[in-house]
């Protein structure tokens, strides 16, 4: 079964104002829309004629393939008809797995927010986080810890949140808090880390 859709927004407007809501796209754009959608839905009855069904079609079907694609939700505007670069999506995989940000990402990599979400989505792969807190070492057989929120340091540390206010405290367990705001990447090598979850430590270590 494909679906396909064919609709287009309208302005928001005041709730008093509804009854005179105006289409955003003019009439001509309209008509390309539909005449699109028409072109779509002609390749479908055709495909249906001739085969009986597209049910009847393997995947690996040139034309079942075709009408996916026609109908694909990232390919209904022109500027994502086009395939993602192998090499730039390699690109942008290697940025945020290294803990550089969305916005960062785009930059380096040339690419829109919309383009990194998709290969981000194919890829299964989120944003790092920034980390929030860090734990200075002031004992020599110590790892500066750094944290996202007050719950990882109190799990880290096995201090309440009203203890974590308290320096002394904090010092009897041989660190000293600082607030920062850093990514990923920008954390130094061989410091541990609590990225997702209270419970989970995490050590950075440099690539041989």
């Amino acid at each position: 079964m494909v679906e396909l859709k064919f609709s287009w927004k309208k302005e928001k407007i005041p709730c008093h104002n509804i009854y005179k809501a105006k289409p955003v796209h003019s009439k001509a754009e309209r008509d390309a829309r539909h005449l699109k959608f028409l072109k779509k839905l002609d390749h479908i009855i055709k495909a249906e004629k001739q085969n009986g069904s597209l049910v009847n079609l393997p995947s690996s079907n040139e034309t079942l393939k075709s009408i996916q694609h026609e109908n694909d939700f990232f390919n209904d505007e022109e500027d994502k008809v086009k395939r993602i670069d192998p090499a730039k999506s390699k690109m942008i995989l290697d940025l945020i797995t290294r803990g550089y940000s969305l916005t960062i990402s785009q930059h380096l990599a040339h690419a829109s927010a919309t383009t990194i979400k998709r290969v981000m989505c194919d890829a299964g792969v989120k944003l790092r986080p920034v980390f929030k807190y860090r734990l200075k070492s002031i004992e020599g057989n110590k790892l500066d810890f750094y944290a996202r929120n007050i719950r990882q340091l109190s799990s880290y540390l096995g201090l309440s949140s009203h203890l974590l206010k308290n320096n002394d405290a904090i010092a009897a367990k041989g660190y000293k808090l600082l607030k920062v705001n850093k990514l990923w990447y920008q954390l130094p090598n061989n410091v541990a880390y609590s990225a997702n979850d209270a419970e989970t430590i995490y050590l950075k270590k440099r690539h041989s």
